[in-house]
C-alpha cells in the first residue's frame, strides 16, 4: 500500500501480484478500479486513435465515478484515452532511481 497526494487529498493505492489495482481516499472510499487488459482487448477505437503514436506495450481499463477510459502506455508515454478513441491525457513517464516497479 503506497499513498501520494493528489489535488491537495491523500490518495491510498493498495496492488497485489494481480492485475487489479484500486485508489481509495484516506477515507476510504473507492476512487478509481484500475485493471491491466490484454492489449488485443482494446476497444478498436482506441487502437485506431493511437496508430500513429507508435506500439502499445500495456494497456488498462479504469473506472472512475466519472466514467471508462483506457490509459495505454506506448514507449515512454502514458496516453489516458475514452471508448471512442478521444485523447484525453498524455503524460511522459520518467523513471525515478528506485522505482522498479515495471
Amino acid at each position: 500500500v503506497s499513498s501520494e497526494r493528489e489535488n491537495g487529498a491523500t490518495i491510498y493505492e493498495a496492488a497485489v501480484q494481480t492485475n487489479l489495482e484500486l485508489e481509495l481516499s484516506d477515507r476510504g472510499k473507492l476512487l478509481t478500479t484500475e485493471i491491466a487488459i490484454p492489449v488485443a482487448a482494446l476497444p478498436s477505437a482506441v487502437t485506431r486513435a493511437l496508430v500513429s503514436k507508435g506500439a502499445i506495450s500495456e494497456a488498462e481499463v479504469m473506472i472512475t465515478d466519472s466514467g471508462v477510459v483506457f490509459e495505454v502506455e506506448v514507449g515512454n508515454t502514458e496516453i489516458t484515452v475514452d471508448a471512442s478513441g478521444k485523447i484525453l491525457q498524455q503524460v511522459e513517464e520518467v523513471d525515478e532511481p528506485g522505482d522498479d516497479e515495471d
